[in-house]
């Protein structure tokens, strides 16, 4: 019985925490504070791009590279069941204009079974820059780096009285208000 103990112990270091001897066996909480609090530490962030701006001019199309750059700082990020957001301040600063102002994204929240991470992404983020009498779109979100998050949901095998154990795991993420929930169904082979 202390093998199987230690088979679990094993299973739920980190965050996760064992839940019962059914489906989503595993539950690992990242909480918005957590996701906040590392995003206050990683902005304010200074990204760079070129926004390729095409007018037509006399009948013909003309097109120039803008380069910008933009200063992202104050992130909030908003997790609940229906949705998960990310707001900044933001000041853009580009060859014929300047803005500053606050933007709004979505953040794309996935799991990757093979590092097992959760990564978070931030899109959407787009910011009207006005050059002369055009209003050019700039999504700043394309230059923001994914935020990850280690969870562990190893693939084990162990050795058990003259069997070999495999124990899979199968996550999947699901939302709370306020937090990210990877669950995790178990299952064991003999091998």
């Amino acid at each position: 019985m202390r093998t199987i103990a230690a088979i679990f112990v094993t299973l739920s270091l980190g965050c996760c925490a064992y839940a019962g001897l059914h489906a989503e066996n595993i539950t690992c909480r990242i909480e918005q504070e957590t996701v906040q609090r590392f995003s206050d530490a990683v902005f304010p962030m200074v990204l760079t791009g070129k926004k390729r701006v095409t007018v037509k001019i006399l009948g013909a199309a003309v097109s120039q590279d803008f380069p910008w750059e933009a200063t992202v700082s104050k992130p909030v990020i908003t997790i609940n069941q229906e949705s998960q957001t990310f707001s900044a301040d933001v000041r853009v600063d580009s060859v014929a204009a300047f803005w500053e102002g606050k933007v709004a994204g979505r953040l794309v929240i996935s799991y990757d079974p093979k590092k097992n991470v959760v990564i978070i992404q931030v899109a959407d983020a787009i910011v009207p820059v006005t050059i002369g009498a055009l209003t050019v779109e700039i999504d700043v979100s394309k230059e923001i780096p994914d935020l990850s998050f280690q969870v562990m949901s190893p693939q084990l095998t162990i050795p058990f009285r003259g069997k070999t154990i495999r124990v899979q795991t199968k996550p999947h993420i699901e939302f709370e208000d306020g937090a990210i929930v990877v669950k995790t169904d178990v299952a064991f082979a003999v091998k």
